[in-house]
């Protein structure tokens, strides 16, 4: 004889047979799109105007992360007050909260806005031994993860090769023009920021490091001064201890790519998703530089950041633009509608971003 509850579980079985079996919702190609565009913005607490738009397209699902800059900053409490309140929205998925902490001149959190210094990375490569080097990581490391931040664009794996570089060299962003050097630093900061679940990007692939230009403001050409030894320390990090995510650079090398930068570039990107084997997450350097706004239109530029084999689209700043990820998702479907993306590179993409992303949902203030 069967007991009432049996019979309960039968009938919910009988109902929703899926549910039982412990399957997923269904997930939209409109929300797989939205976890692909990371967004920077204006606003410092979760009621300034400015953020109202980020709020709704929050709530939307229309983005999968944000991106913090000096502008975002006023304090510790502050800012550590800012993030719990956006990480208490309500979220289907959680949310990359990213930041540039690099050291020197690019942290965004340092002791003008109540944190503490740390190191450039040229002083960490050539002052400091390793262990050393490892400890300034770590504090560095657990500042983020105390604060609220998830995932820092702050390893610099650019080579100190030229010494007239306006945006590598001049500013002490370089760890050594050695790449070996590199390697062993960058596998320190890796380490640390694993160890407390911060999420690293190195960057800019395939090299800024002997380039005059920046990318901020022109496009950068390394056709005749980049060298495969720029390569060097992806390699190695890619075999053992390979970053979260990497960075694609708005470099052009035009005997690999004639008509693109690296960014939007599937010969390069080819190189290091199946030559280097790189399975993690790759995201284009800001597409509202210079770089890429002067010489491609919007559409262009996303299709073929995508096509390129990039996950992530960047977008620095969209206060003068905030419909900016729906204009985005619009020319994303139109253009799988036309047959000039597939909807598998999307279902990709949002594969690698949800496989990265199941441990942030441990990890809210």
């Amino acid at each position: 004889m069967y007991t009432f509850l049996t019979i309960f579980i039968i009938s919910i079985i009988t109902i929703n047979p899926l549910h039982a079996m412990g399957s997923k919702p269904t997930v939209s190609l409109d929300q797989k799109i939205g976890q692909m565009i990371l967004i920077g913005f204006n606003g410092t607490t979760i009621d300034s105007p400015n953020f109202a738009p980020i709020q709704q397209h929050i709530a939307s699902e229309n983005i999968g992360g944000l991106l913090f800059f000096g502008r975002n900053i006023q304090s510790k409490s502050q800012i550590i007050n800012f993030i719990k309140d956006i990480k208490n929205l309500n979220t289907n998925t959680p949310l990359f909260l990213a930041i540039d902490q690099e050291g020197g001149t690019v942290q965004r959190l340092n002791s003008k806005n109540g944190f503490f210094d740390t190191p450039s990375a040229k002083y960490i490569g050539s002052k400091l031994s390793p262990p050393v080097a490892a400890s300034e990581y770590d504090k560095m490391a657990r500042m983020l993860q105390d604060t609220g931040f998830n995932l820092n664009f702050g390893l610099v794996l650019d080579l100190d090769l030229n010494p007239q570089s306006q945006v590598i060299s001049q500013n002490d962003r370089a760890i050594s023009k050695n790449p070996y050097t590199v390697t062993q630093y960058a596998q320190r900061m890796i380490h640390a920021h694993k160890a407390h679940r911060v999420l690293i990007t190195a960057k800019h692939f395939p090299g800024h490091g002997n380039t005059t230009a920046d990318s901020h403001h022109e496009t950068a050409n390394i056709t005749d001064t980049w060298d495969k030894t720029e390569l060097l320390p992806y390699k190695q990090l890619i075999k053992d201890a390979p970053p979260d995510a990497i960075m694609t650079g708005h470099l052009m090398h035009t005997k690999i790519d004639a008509h693109y930068p690296a960014s939007l570039s599937k010969a390069h990107i080819d190189t290091l998703r199946y030559k280097m084997r790189f399975s993690g997450i790759i995201i284009t350097d800001d597409l509202n530089m210079a770089a890429i706004t002067t010489h491609y239109s919007l559409k262009t530029t996303i299709i073929h950041a995508i096509n390129a084999g990039n996950d992530i689209l960047l977008f620095g700043d969209i206060t003068q633009t905030p419909n900016l990820p729906i204009e985005t998702r619009g020319i994303i479907k139109k253009a799988i509608k036309d047959g000039e993306l597939n909807e598998t590179q999307i279902s990709t993409a949002y594969k690698r971003i949800q496989r990265i992303k199941e441990g942030l949902s441990e990890t809210k203030l």
